[in-house]
């Protein structure tokens, strides 16, 4: 039981790391004016 709550910890950390990289990139894509930075990664 242990070990399925972990793994479900660890995806949604993962997931929720993901997401919160992925608001990072675009916000300073955004402010440095080059709408191709967010595109690369």
């Amino acid at each position: 039981m242990g070990a399925i709550a972990v793994s479900v910890f660890v995806s949604v950390v993962a997931i929720v790391a993901m997401l919160y990289f992925n608001h990072q990139d675009k916000k300073e894509a955004r402010r440095n004016n080059k709408p191709g930075l967010a595109k690369d990664r």
